[in-house]
C-alpha cells in the first residue's frame, strides 16, 4: 500500500484498497511500461491502456447520486447488460469467462438487500461520453438490476437509485 501512495498520493485509500491493491500484489508494482509510458502486461488492461501519469492527475470526489444509462460512457452499458446476461442467466458471452461471476453478483446483491446499500463504492472516471466504470462492474450490475436503471426495466427488489460512488476527474489540458 506505501508504493501506491507514493505512485498515486490522489487516490483515496478506499479506491487504492479495493481496486489497485489487490493486483498490485498479484502483478507487482509499480507496473512495467512501456517507452510510451504505457503499462505492460495485464496492468495494460487493468489500468484502462492509459499511463500511470493520467491516472496522477485525477482528482476523486465521493458521491451520493444515481446511475442511469446517459450518464454512462459508450459501451458500459453493454458490459453491464452481458455481465448480468452471463452471471444471473447463465449465457454464453465474453463474460462467461469470469469464473466466479455469478457468486459475486450473488453476494452482492444478498449484501445489498440486508443493507439497502452497496457493499462499497465503485470507482469511475469521467469521460466525454460519461462515467467509464474503472473497479466494480459487478456492484454496478446489481445496482443496474435491483434499480432498474432509470426505467429501462421493472426492477424485482427497488432499491434506492442514490448510492455512493467515487468519481475522478482528469485534470483540465491546456489548448
Amino acid at each position: 500500500m506505501d508504493a501506491l501512495k507514493r505512485d498515486l498520493p490522489n487516490f483515496p485509500d478506499e479506491v487504492s484498497t479495493d481496486w489497485l491493491l489487490p493486483y498490485a500484489k498479484s502483478e507487482g508494482w509499480p507496473p512495467l511500461e512501456d517507452e510510451d509510458g504505457m503499462p505492460m502486461k495485464r496492468w495494460r488492461y487493468l489500468l484502462g491502456m492509459r499511463p500511470l501519469r493520467f491516472y496522477r492527475s485525477l482528482s476523486w470526489t465521493l458521491e451520493n447520486r444515481s446511475l442511469v444509462p446517459d450518464t454512462l460512457a459508450d459501451g458500459e452499458v453493454g458490459k453491464i447488460n452481458g455481465l448480468l446476461r452471463a452471471g444471473l442467466l447463465g449465457e454464453q458471452n465474453e463474460y462467461s469467462a469470469i469464473s466466479n461471476s455469478r457468486e459475486r453478483l450473488t453476494s452482492i446483491l444478498q449484501y445489498t438487500l440486508a443493507h439497502g446499500r452497496l457493499p462499497k463504492a465503485p470507482a469511475l472516471i469521467q469521460e466525454a461520453s460519461g462515467l467509464r466504470i474503472m473497479d466494480g462492474n459487478h456492484r454496478i450490475a446489481v445496482y443496474v438490476y435491483l434499480t432498474g436503471f432509470g426505467g429501462h426495466f421493472t426492477p424485482q427488489y427497488p432499491l434506492e437509485p442514490r448510492q455512493d460512488f467515487w468519481i475522478a476527474t482528469p485534470a483540465a489540458t491546456g489548448s
